[in-house]
């Protein structure tokens, strides 16, 4: 014997399913809510955070070009004081006026030789000891030649006094303190005559007759 279900039954079973439907879609739209909230919240922070860092970038930037600024200037200002108002050509002038000062040595083509004529001529020496000239030649302009024994000449003006003579040639000048020229009475044997110069006690001789 089957036992129907009376209506009052029936109808608190069809409500019980009604609410359980309508409670599971109230918690699928809650749920649905916060997840939406919550990424509008985490969006919302992410760009505030990304604001937050530009602007301290852009900040960072302006604080850069500050800085080089002031660096900049800081290097114009420490140039100002290279610059002095003392003379930089002092010392040269001051070189200039000591080469002035100082006077060249007299040049041999300056000095004016003077010779007398009875020194004119050929002088003929042994070329040993302490001479090592083979021969003078004196001029009447006033120049003497120098050739000595290892056939090098020397030349220049000569300048003869009383009893000194100088002779102005390139190493020189060669100064003797004494000069005179013996003349003998007679000739040798053979009928030649001979003259002595003597400089300094060294004869130098030459052929008079």
């Amino acid at each position: 014997m089957s036992v129907k279900p009376s209506g009052i039954e029936t109808g608190h079973r069809h409500h019980s399913a009604r609410n359980g439907l309508d409670a599971s879609g109230g918690v699928i739209s809650m749920s649905l809510f916060r997840s939406s909230a919550i990424s509008a919240l985490l969006a919302l922070l992410l760009a505030l955070l990304l604001g937050g860092c530009g602007n301290d970038g852009s900040s960072g930037g302006d604080s850069g070009d500050d800085d080089s600024g002031s660096s900049v200037g800081e290097t114009v200002e420490s140039t100002d004081p290279i610059q002095s108002d003392e003379p930089t050509e002092s010392v040269p002038e001051e070189e200039e006026e000591g080469e002035e000062e100082v006077e060249p040595p007299p040049e041999e083509e300056s000095i004016t030789g003077q010779v007398p004529e009875e020194l004119v001529g050929e002088w003929d020496g042994d070329g040993e000891g302490s001479a090592r000239v083979d021969k003078i030649t004196f001029f009447g302009d006033g120049t003497v030649s120098l050739l000595y024994n290892n056939r090098q000449v020397l030349e220049g003006p000569a300048v003869v006094e009383d009893s000194r003579m100088t002779l102005y040639v390139p190493g020189g000048p060669i100064i003797y303190e004494s000069w005179y020229i013996e003349r003998p009475d007679i000739g040798n044997e053979y009928g030649y005559a001979f003259e002595s110069l003597m400089l300094d006690g060294v004869s130098y001789v030459r052929q008079i007759s």
